[in-house]
């Protein structure tokens, strides 16, 4: 051993401490470091669902719509940022605008449980 404290990368009792992590309340590190990311030109639609995800924490569900809006039209494919955008929706009190998001989740891909969950959890609660 060399005498430096390091984490263990390899544990499993925690989250990493050497990086911002939205779980851990740090949403407003994270939100700066996805803005300017995004301002620098990054094109990586994963980075966009990301930033949506972490504006949605932040109660900032308007601008996370724009984001998420921006991300699943640069990649229709994104099967993530449609589901953050069927959450922002939901949020924003547009159920139809969210079972869309859902479904198109859905369609990009079929195994992924939580879009099932949310698209049941929409449409039971508009009737």
């Amino acid at each position: 051993m060399d005498g430096i404290n390091r984490p263990d990368r390899n544990s499993r009792a925690g989250p990493r401490r050497d990086r911002p992590d939205r779980q851990r309340g740090e949403v407003d590190a994270t939100e700066t470091h996805l803005a300017r990311a995004m301002e620098l030109g990054v094109e990586h639609t994963g980075l966009w669902a990301l930033y949506g995800e972490v504006l949605i924490a932040q109660g900032r569900v308007d601008r996370a719509i724009e984001v998420l809006e921006s991300a699943t039209d640069r990649d229709r494919r994104n099967a993530r940022a449609h589901f953050m955008l069927g959450q922002a929706y939901r949020q924003a009190g547009r159920p139809d605008d969210a079972t869309r998001a859902y479904r198109a989740s859905i369609d990009q891909s079929p195994g992924f449980a939580p879009a099932f969950r949310e698209l049941g959890a929409t449409l039971a609660s508009v009737g």
